[in-house]
């Protein structure tokens, strides 16, 4: 009986590690090169924000392309999700919160104010862009 037993447990283990092995290589390696292969589609910011909207893409691109290494942005609204995706992205670049800063201020944090309007309309009238943080997406209005 207790042979049996032993084959039964064995038997058992077996097949559990057959199936640990086989969800490793599908789950977890299967998974992480999707998620690579998707990365190199869509380039850092366009898989960093691929749950978001274009508009935030689109807001995000241009910030990094045009804030110089040395200046702050200005932000308001939640900041988490969007927000703090966007921040490390910026880097070295800071993020101040835009209700901390006077509205007539050149500096913050010891660093310039980036001021500059995109090549589309947005809400404000103003030179100061403000990212507005979002649960799910960035907004820009100026200030």
């Amino acid at each position: 009986m207790d042979s049996r037993l032993h084959r039964w447990v064995l038997a058992v283990f077996a097949l559990h590690l057959t199936f640990c092995i086989a969800r490793l290589f599908y789950a977890s390696y299967g998974h992480r090169a999707t998620e690579i292969m998707e990365w190199h589609e869509k380039g850092e910011l366009g898989y960093q924000f691929r749950h978001s909207d274009d508009a935030s893409i689109k807001i995000a691109t241009w910030l990094c392309e045009k804030v110089p290494l040395d200046h702050v942005v200005l932000y308001a609204g939640e900041t988490r999700d969007r927000i703090q995706i966007l921040a490390p992205l910026l880097s070295p670049r800071l993020l101040v919160r835009a209700k901390d800063v006077p509205p007539d201020a050149t500096m913050a944090a010891g660093r310039t104010i980036f001021r500059g309007q995109p090549p589309w309309t947005i809400d404000g009238n103003g030179d100061t862009p403000v990212v507005e943080g979002k649960v799910r997406s960035l907004g820009l209005r100026l200030r």
